[in-house]
């Protein structure tokens, strides 16, 4: 065979086989970009984001807006309660966390919605089938309740907006 041949298939074998090839990765470089960062969740377009540091409602959402650019999060289904409850388990054993749903009182009754603005039409059900008081004396803000266990049938929480529970954000994936 031809030196220049021979030369030629050897540099070719190096490459096809060389741990930088195109399928093995160099643990020391960066990992490929994704639309969250890690630790996040990406479902549907946005990331959601369990924070440990327990905080009251209020703060919980100061927290998602200046850090993450979002808010606590809203869940519209049964299957987003699923796949975020799902998430939840596996990163934490907590059983509360704040959500972005919350009230405030208006006259003498509470007001409802979701702190990203989502539409919540008053007296209409949540994910699990309930629905959340409209009286109380104080305002009200929801934890997603029972967490790890996921036969529950109660799946949120009406709380007094100042207890401490660590908090799930959703924000905008970056693509």
């Amino acid at each position: 065979m031809e030196p220049v041949v021979y030369f030629g298939l050897c540099l070719l074998g190096c490459l096809a086989f060389s741990p930088f090839a195109e399928g093995a990765r160099d643990p020391s470089l960066p990992r490929p970009r994704s639309p969250c960062p890690p630790g996040a969740f990406y479902y549907q377009g946005m990331c959601y984001e369990y924070l440990e540091d327990a905080a009251s409602w209020e703060d919980a959402e100061n927290s998602c807006q200046y850090w993450r650019g979002g808010h606590l999060a809203s869940i519209q289904s049964s299957e987003d309660e699923k796949e975020i409850s799902n998430y939840i388990r596996k990163i934490t054993r907590n059983n509360t966390v704040w959500i972005g749903f919350h009230a405030e009182r208006v006259s003498s009754k509470l007001k409802w919605g979701w702190s990203d603005g989502f539409a919540y039409f008053s007296g209409s059900a949540l994910w699990d089938g309930r629905r959340p008081s409209f009286t109380s004396t104080s305002n009200q803000c929801l934890a997603l309740h029972n967490v790890q266990d996921s036969t529950a049938s109660a799946r949120w929480a009406q709380e007094n907006c100042s207890n401490i529970y660590p908090y799930l954000c959703k924000y905008r994936a970056a693509y």
